[in-house]
């Protein structure tokens, strides 16, 4: 329930790639690169709701900075808030046209959030401004890959590799398809690959503790998510996986108090919130998971997300009356 809303919002924000930079603003311009400064100081130490409120200052100092923009969508992606962060991304590529890394921060979060169809779009509008944009055919492969399209994935992503063959994402498709393929090994060489260029690579170092799961050792994978976590304290995605190899190896209590110490992280992050009731319903009884979707409701009655899922679950056990008063409510 709670992907199929963010996925609405998203439709509705991309809305904007049709759109041109707007909103001029005529307060003094000294505010914003000040602001952009301190909010970036905020966003390093991981104050994000700090830096926000001063990313918003210099946004409307002056709108047309497009690193202020892109700073906007890095904080909200922080903050579990996809829809903001692909505005504030395209806002960033429409007020500094071809800017490589707003485009590819637009074409990632849309591949992520599994808006597949608005990605195939967006890429395919860079590629036609840009055609010899080799990061973005790269994120065309991987999106055909998501796609299922896997022969044209792997051609795409080998003809990159030719010319890199430390490309990050060329060699995520390759290491994704061999996952895929039950052949760990391989999919580690393809990561080792891209690692030594960037690693960093959030996205390859997932895909190590999938290969290390796949090989059957769970102790190498939760180190990889730990790091992960503690590098990212609010992305449901690391917790959530994390939270799944602890139950398997350590109990479901210390799974269960990982996506709980992300809720801390990101009390008002949905998706947070979803993951630990998904937990609940997979390893505790129906009563934890009415239990905490009735705690989300109490903490954000502004949302209906929680109320959605709490009446699926009622309904799910025949308790149509209960599901129907939630509706109501």
């Amino acid at each position: 329930v709670n992907n199929m809303k963010i996925h609405l919002r998203l439709f509705v924000c991309a809305n904007l790639l049709l759109l041109p930079a707007c909103g001029k603003q005529e307060e003094t311009r000294k505010i914003a690169p000040a602001s952009l400064i301190t909010a970036q100081k905020l966003y390093d130490a991981g104050q994000f709701q700090s830096a926000r409120s001063e990313i918003e200052t210099a946004i409307k100092a002056d709108f047309k900075v497009s690193e202020a923009h892109f700073l906007a969508g890095e904080i909200a992606e922080k903050l579990g808030d996809p829809e903001t962060a692909l505005k504030e991304y395209v806002t960033a590529d429409a007020t500094a046209p071809r800017s490589e890394k707003a485009r590819l921060a637009v074409a990632t979060l849309l591949i992520r959030a599994h808006a597949y169809n608005l990605a195939e779009q967006w890429i395919a509008r860079c590629l036609a401004d840009l055609p010899s944009d080799k990061a973005m055919k790269a994120h065309r492969a991987l999106l055909e890959e998501r796609l299922g399209d896997n022969r044209k994935a792997r051609a795409d992503a080998e003809a990159i590799l030719a010319e890199n063959k430390g490309d990050v994402v060329a060699n995520a498709v390759l290491a994704e398809e061999a996952l895929r393929r039950q052949d760990a090994a391989n999919a580690l060489i393809r990561i080792e690959a891209g690692l030594s260029t960037d690693p960093s690579d959030k996205a390859l170092l997932q895909l190590k503790a999938q290969a290390f799961s796949q090989q059957e050792s769970p102790e190498k994978a939760i180190e990889i998510y730990k790091a992960l976590v503690a590098t990212d304290p609010t992305v449901p995605d690391y917790r959530s996986a994390l939270a799944e190899l602890l139950a398997k190896t350590s109990g479901v209590e210390q799974g269960e108090q990982v996506l709980r110490g992300g809720l801390e992280s990101a009390p008002g992050n949905i998706d947070m919130r979803m993951q630990l009731v998904s937990f609940l319903a997979r390893h505790r009884d129906e009563k934890a998971v009415v239990a905490e979707l009735l705690s989300a409701v109490a903490a954000a009655p502004e949302s209906t997300a929680y109320d959605i899922a709490l009446s699926e679950v009622y309904a799910h056990d025949n308790a149509f009356d209960a599901a129907t008063k939630v509706l109501n409510d």
